[in-house]
């Protein structure tokens, strides 16, 4: 979504300052136009900063929930300048965040005032306009967590050599935080079983716990570091099939549709998906892209039919990619959005 984002900001004709804790780093993806910037999410920071006269230097306040949207939202109201809200998480139904009640209302009230929301689905918006209180007039506009240009990194055959996997290996991938609610216990016991191989992409190094029983299970290929988009996908693109599992109950998770990242990488990279059933992944079985299950007991059968069709399965990931998530075109529409900014 943040590359859809500044694809969109730059083709609308925008140079973009990305701030984020830590986040004066060296950037070469984007070119010139993106520069990373450093601010601590801490009132300490607003004081200090509040005051500057650079606010004013901008045209357009972005912001993610919950902290970054109260900040943003902050500053382009003292700097008299338009925001919109970028949400990517709804914090409803028990599913919190880090925000103190004190940030989520300054969140909420700059939610209020963004000209409009750029969502990841569309089924979230009821979701998001109970969270910010927002009018029915409120504009939506959809960006999926996909790409919109196509993939051009290191084939599958490199990717698979380059990871010591045998041609007859079946790679059932996963990527994010490695827990229960989203069925990693279920990964654990398909590690070996019926010639499965399980590929872990926990961007960061989870606890030392687990990272030692990770580096143990038989057959798993761990990649414990942060990657890139970039490097993440050339290693993804290995695999046979992911693994999207959202088992928690709350909001959030069972309205994901493809606001999921590891669902939009994962067909945008031609790779069938296994995922828990809810009624956003309903185009997964219309578009025979990959398989919906009810529970764990439904795990190696849906992965043997994956596996006995799995080029089938490639070819139809592309095609739902492309008529269902559409993200080149929901660029185009997010492009044109920006660029009749008032």
């Amino acid at each position: 979504m943040d590359d859809g984002i500044l694809r969109a900001l730059l083709a609308a004709g925008f140079e973009v300052d990305v701030f984020a804790p830590d986040g004066d780093r060296p950037q070469s993806e984007y070119g010139e136009r993106v520069r990373r910037c450093s601010l601590e999410y801490r009132r300490s920071w607003l004081q200090r900063n509040l005051g500057r006269r650079k606010w004013r230097d901008y045209d357009l306040f972005l912001g993610t929930a919950d902290l970054p949207m109260a900040f943003a939202g902050l500053l382009a109201f003292l700097a008299r300048r338009p925001s919109a809200t970028v949400c990517d998480e709804i914090y409803l139904g028990g599913y919190e965040g880090h925000a103190s009640l004190y940030w989520k209302s300054l969140t909420r009230w700059a939610m209020r005032r963004a000209r409009f929301t750029i969502i990841t689905d569309e089924v979230r918006n009821p979701l998001q306009r109970e969270y910010a209180g927002l009018p029915p007039s409120h504009e939506f506009i959809p960006f999926p967590s996909s790409y919109a240009t196509p993939y051009a990194g290191r084939s599958r055959a490199e990717a698979r050599r380059a990871l010591g996997i045998a041609e007859e290996d079946f790679v059932l991938s996963t990527t994010g935080a490695f827990r229960s609610e989203n069925g990693s216990d279920w990964l654990v016991r398909a590690a070996g079983r019926d010639g499965v191989r399980v590929m872990v992409q926990t961007a960061g190094a989870p606890d030392p716990v687990l990272d030692a029983l990770l580096r143990r299970l038989e057959g798993a290929i761990y990649v414990p570091e942060r990657l890139g988009f970039r490097e993440s996908t050339e290693t993804t693109i290995a695999a046979d099939a992911g693994a999207v599992f959202y088992l928690s109950p709350k909001p959030q998770f069972q309205n994901m549709g493809v606001s999921s990242q590891k669902l939009g990488m994962t067909l945008w990279l031609g790779i069938p998906v296994v995922a828990t059933r809810q009624e956003s992944f309903r185009f997964i079985e219309q578009y025979r892209c990959g398989e919906l299950i009810d529970g764990e007991a439904e795990l190696p059968a849906a992965l043997a039919r994956i596996r006995a069709r799995r080029e089938e399965y490639s070819s139809n990931a592309l095609r739902a990619t492309a008529e269902y998530v559409r993200p080149a075109e929901r660029l185009e529409r997010l492009t044109e959005r920006f660029r009749r900014l008032e």
